[in-house]
């Protein structure tokens, strides 16, 4: 297992590097000066001048990317351009309320999902069964920005059962929509593939063994069914949580939400370049985390796999 996950670990590098040499070249293929952006259009050109020399802009591209790898190397994002804070530091103040929803969402995704898959299996070719797909593609369907000013228009505006946008004091009223509107996408997929595992199961000898024996219907789904069809809905939480994670972009910027999403957004917007590779640097190192722990969760799920 230590052999395997230390290979995994350096397998992961030069797909950093790979990702990291992308935003750089990205830089300079995204229209408008950062310089001329942090001054306006009406700044001195000296002024100009000083500022892209201080932020190293004039220097040549190699140099640049020198610098760039370099920095990285040793856990060095850079400062904003804005914010005149070090980008890891920016990153850490946005991290918490990024993870408080995404926790919450695949949380709440999980439970639905895993809860509707199972009963839409034990229901097949039933109206119920038909019932829990049909909202489950609803949900796949349906896009985040207009599920989100859905939300906002009918618990906010109408209802006014919730804030319409804002992190308050973190507390569940402020949390509630934009959960929602995360979550409706992800409880689809894992309802949809909780469903399609589970009827593989059911089919197997051990389940009507089990059946046979008169064991009830309860401990036959979660200890005999459940658990030899969690594999492949592992793997949809797990890359589901390192999505939303890495930043739920649409939900935090519909409802402003101070997380890491909104943060890139606005950060491409002022062309705010360090911060955009940070922030592109941690989704990627997210999904690479979060499929490693998946990949090692297997092996606890069921017994016979092994990583020799």
């Amino acid at each position: 297992m230590f052999q395997y996950i230390l290979k995994r670990l350096l397998l992961m590098l030069p797909i950093i590097w790979g990702v990291s040499t992308i935003v750089f070249v990205l830089r300079f293929v995204l229209p408008g000066d950062p310089a001329r952006l942090l001054l306006g259009q009406h700044g001195d050109p000296k002024n100009l001048e000083t500022l892209r020399e201080k932020l190293g802009l004039n220097r040549p591209v190699y140099e640049q990317y020198f610098h760039f790898i370099v920095d990285l190397a040793q856990g060095d994002l850079g400062i904003s351009y804005r914010k005149k804070q070090p980008v890891s530091e920016v990153l850490i103040q946005r991290l918490p309320a990024t993870a408080k929803l995404a926790a919450v969402s695949i949380l709440f995704a999980s439970l639905l999902g895993i809860s509707a898959g199972v009963f839409a299996a034990y229901k097949q070719n039933t109206i119920w069964d038909g019932l829990v797909m049909v909202v489950s593609l609803a949900g796949i369907s349906t896009p985040v920005f207009w599920l989100a000013l859905m939300a906002i228009l009918l618990f906010s505006t109408t209802l006014q059962w919730f804030p319409t946008y804002g992190y308050g004091d973190g507390n569940l009223q402020n949390l509630v929509l934009p959960v929602f509107s995360l979550s409706l996408l992800e409880t689809g997929y894992i309802a949809r593939i909780t469903r399609s595992s589970m009827l593989e199961v059911i089919r197997q000898d051990f389940v009507r063994t089990a059946k046979a024996k008169g064991i009830n219907t309860f401990k036959v789904i979660v200890k005999h069914t459940l658990r030899n069809a969690l594999i492949p809905v592992v793997t949809v939480i797990g890359i589901s949580f390192a999505h939303l994670l890495g930043g739920a972009i649409v939900t935090e910027y519909v409802f402003s939400w101070p997380g890491i999403g909104k943060l890139i957004v606005d950060a491409i917007n002022l062309r705010d370049m360090p911060l955009v590779n940070g922030g592109v640097m941690l989704f990627a190192s997210t999904f690479l985390c979060v499929n490693l722990l998946v990949d090692i969760l297997y092996a606890f799920l069921d017994p016979r796999i092994r990583f020799d």
